[in-house]
């Protein structure tokens, strides 16, 4: 086989392996990022609050955090935030005595979820938690 056979031999099959790649990643399901609830809006009633807790609040989602407007009534940041392929979210704040935990599922346009709160010494506060996007 002379060189120009070969190496246009060899050109082609690098082609069709490239195009292969690109074929099979195209068809691979994206990756979700940990922040692919970014730039949702909830508006979420809560169940057994402890008195003087807005029933309705808002949950948002931006910047890979998760923020709570009762928390930030309170003056607390917001939360960074995992999310898994089937919706399902997950933020945690520790500080010297206190772990707030959001848990839940967004599916299409509704959220459902547990906001539980354990502070050192007391009762654990759980609120579940369920809405839809603004």
């Amino acid at each position: 086989m002379s060189t120009s056979k070969k190496n246009l031999a060899t050109l082609v099959l690098r082609t069709l392996v490239t195009m292969g790649i690109a074929a099979s990643a195209a068809c691979a399901s994206p990756p979700r990022s940990p922040s692919s609830l970014d730039g949702r809006v909830f508006a979420v009633e809560g169940r057994n609050l402890p008195p003087g807790r807005p029933a309705m609040i808002e949950l948002s989602f931006a910047g890979g955090l998760l923020d709570s407007s009762a928390c930030r009534e309170q003056g607390l940041p917001p939360i960074a935030y995992t999310v898994r392929e089937d919706g399902t979210f997950y933020a945690e704040r520790r500080t010297t005595d206190t772990l707030d935990r959001f848990t839940g599922r967004v599916t299409g346009a509704d959220i459902e979820g547990l906001y539980t709160s354990e502070h050192a010494g007391a009762t654990t506060t759980r609120i579940p938690f369920k809405g839809r996007a603004r």
